[in-house]
């Protein structure tokens, strides 16, 4: 029975070369190949599953729609659940905490 141990399965201990005895060549090019088919995949699979946007104009959701936090009443709520001071911070005007 054969096993992993055989002569022919032992490397001679020298890494420089680029393409061990009966093996695959080892190098950058050989590693793009190899991971070329799995980004493929992951990236038809997010597709499929509409996961994935591209909006290089910006977003395509109105920001106005967006759920808003009153922040001071958080701060407040915050400050009362912890021993230690909280700042309340000056927002410009027009900021809108979400």
């Amino acid at each position: 029975m054969r096993g992993v141990a055989e002569r022919r399965n032992q490397g001679s201990g020298d890494n420089r070369s680029s393409s061990p005895a009966g093996g695959a060549p080892r190098g950058p090019r050989a590693m793009l190949f190899a991971l070329l088919p799995l980004i493929l995949v992951v990236l038809g699979v997010a597709g499929l599953m509409g996961r994935c946007s591209f909006s290089p104009l910006g977003p395509s959701v109105d920001p106005e729609t967006a759920p808003t936090v009153e922040v001071g009443r958080e701060l407040d709520s915050a400050a009362r659940r912890v021993d230690f001071p909280v700042l309340r911070p000056r927002l410009p005007e027009g900021w809108r905490g979400d």
